[in-house]
């Protein structure tokens, strides 16, 4: 797996020439988000350029961002329309910033409706200076097809760059299987179910139902205090307030939560992409079910089709 990271290393490190701000963090129960953003910012913080501000797509302050500062976007699978809000923030911060260097860090992409796909082409033909990283073959052919004015690079997902620290590898069960199976609008109906054992536990990432685990509980409450800031007309404060417990509390417990889960486990079946990373990080047996648009087939196909630790059932349905 250090092969990875050598490529993302020597892909991305030269472009990050300049101290940055870094939009688009993960505020949701989505552990597999949260694996990106602790790899973009291991990477980040080796490049000896500092990180002037961090936020989610719905805590971002209004600042201005001076025409030097980089703009780096997480990476994940919501380039596209899949996940409009994702793009809906991206696209505002561009508009507003078009002279400024970005860098979107790896993304699976997905347009299901032409006029959605012409609209951000011609955004981001305006932009200067734009590295848009695709994780995998299919994304990087599409981009390179219709991003025309943009740098377009293939980088694997950024997981691979998380801090061996962060990966807790329970103790093995014999024979002791789980699925993480994902239901949200990129779930395919059919999902070779067959190929899943009987006695494999069903369940998706604990931290998905945000009513559960303690800094969820804490969050309901800490919440109140942001909204009393807020109406009180000390909007910033209340923004910041939210960034850092996320970034500080919640981001790190998705983390350690979805690592312990597939770490409990001798073989991971799943639809969701980095469940089947994390298992391959943790020295899992791994077996994939595409989504609705091919996602985990497409990665696996481009980095890891010669893995012995992972095999996956594909989905030939796509996009435009």
């Amino acid at each position: 797996m250090n092969r990875f990271k050598v490529i993302i290393d020597s892909t991305l490190a030269p472009l990050i020439d300049r101290d940055y701000v870094f939009l688009d963090l993960p505020y949701h129960g989505n552990a597999g988000d949260s694996f990106i953003y602790a790899g973009v910012m291991d990477f980040l913080s080796a490049t000896g350029h500092k990180c002037l501000y961090k936020c989610s797509e719905n805590t971002f302050d209004g600042r201005a961002i001076g025409q030097d500062t980089m703009i780096v976007f997480n990476g994940g699978g919501n380039f596209g329309d899949m996940w409009p809000d994702c793009t809906e923030f991206r696209n505002r911060i561009i508009s507003r910033y078009p002279d400024n260097k970005y860098i979107v860090f790896p993304q699976s992409v997905y347009y299901s409706d032409r006029a959605n796909l012409e609209r951000d082409m011609s955004l981001y033909s305006k932009c200067k200076d734009m590295t848009i990283c695709a994780r995998d073959d299919e994304s990087f052919s599409f981009l390179s097809q219709h991003f025309t004015c943009n740098r377009i690079l293939r980088v694997p997902d950024m997981v691979f760059h998380i801090p061996d620290n962060m990966l807790f590898n329970g103790n093995k069960s014999a024979g002791k299987s789980l699925f993480i199976k994902r239901n949200d609008r990129e779930t395919v109906s059919r999902l070779f179910l067959d190929n899943v054992p009987h006695d494999a536990e069903i369940k998706d990432w604990p931290t998905i139902d945000c009513k559960k685990g303690w800094p969820y509980v804490i969050w309901r409450y800490f919440r109140k205090l942001v909204g009393l800031f807020d109406r009180m007309g000390l909007n910033k404060m209340a923004l910041h307030m939210s960034d850092f417990y996320w970034q500080k509390v919640i981001i790190p417990y998705n983390i350690r939560t979805g690592f312990k889960l597939i770490g409990a486990y001798d073989t991971v079946y799943t639809t969701r992409l980095h469940a089947a990373l994390a298992g391959v990080l943790l020295g899992k047996n791994v077996v994939a079910f595409d989504n609705v648009y091919g996602k985990l087939s497409s990665y696996v196909n481009t980095w890891m089709k010669d893995s012995p630790s992972i095999r996956v059932f594909q989905n030939n349905q796509a996009g435009l």
